[in-house]
């Protein structure tokens, strides 16, 4: 490991990186509606980030799932619910700058599914 080699001290770091415009990152969002017309929404969040782990990493998800298979099974409902499954840390900012705007306006309450 050449981090071991280095002596103990303050070191100045150059990342030398740029923006790629044509860069994708892929994520999932699913919006249920209300059955009321409302224009209000609940967000409900979640991510992966090692899919090695595999039973860590999706319990998550899989909440979500069962959470919007259960919602779409109501009669009513009040607010609209947007599911989003993002990368985790770089998906959210990804996301945001996307949907700023309109969860500004809109969202009325958030969560987030943590494994």
């Amino acid at each position: 490991n050449e981090r071991k080699k280095l002596k103990k001290g303050k070191y100045k770091v150059y990342i030398d990186a740029k923006h790629d415009k044509n860069g994708v990152l892929d994520y999932a969002d699913f919006i249920l509606p209300s059955t009321q017309n409302s224009k209000d929404e609940i967000l409900i969040s979640t991510y992966l980030c090692h899919p090695s782990m595999a039973n860590n990493e999706l319990s998550s998800p899989v909440v979500a799932i069962f959470l919007a298979k259960w919602l779409l099974s109501l009669k009513e409902r009040r607010y609209n619910y947007r599911f989003v499954i993002i990368p985790e840390t770089i998906g959210s900012i990804v996301y945001l700058s996307k949907h700023l705007e309109h969860l500004k306006k809109h969202v009325k309450a958030g969560f987030v599914l943590s494994c």
